[in-house]
């Protein structure tokens, strides 16, 4: 039962994130921070579907090997990762910040995330 409520209320937040998605596609605007906010709820949909499988994996609703839980908890992290990452960039651009044009500072913004996937 649980694992029922865990698919219906995510799949409820894809459709909502689906559907701002979508509605922002139809908008003209070409901005960076409008890729950056694309990115970021696209990052945010793939975390929310692979959140799902965790969950259904946990609550024994799905057995897949232990190749595929390894495979899905690399991705799970990764992905969270990277989504966190392209916020940080959204935001500050947001915020106006000049130093987003500099190669370097992007690249010292993201040790963070190079090092986790390192780790993983």
């Amino acid at each position: 039962m649980y694992a029922l409520s865990y698919l219906i209320n995510n799949s409820f937040c894809l459709l909502i994130m689906a559907i701002i998605f979508v509605c922002h596609l139809r908008g003209p605007d070409t901005r960076q921070s409008t890729g950056l906010f694309r990115a970021m709820v696209i990052g945010m949909m793939a975390f929310t579907v692979l959140d799902m499988l965790c969950g259904l994996q946990e609550n024994g609703a799905i057995r897949p090997t232990r190749w595929c839980v390894e495979v899905l908890n690399v991705l799970y992290f990764s992905v969270s990762a990277a989504t966190v990452f392209v916020a940080c960039l959204y935001t500050e651009n947001e915020l106006g910040a000049t130093w987003l044009g500099n190669r370097k500072k992007i690249g010292l913004l993201a040790l963070p995330l190079l090092v986790l996937v390192v780790c993983l």
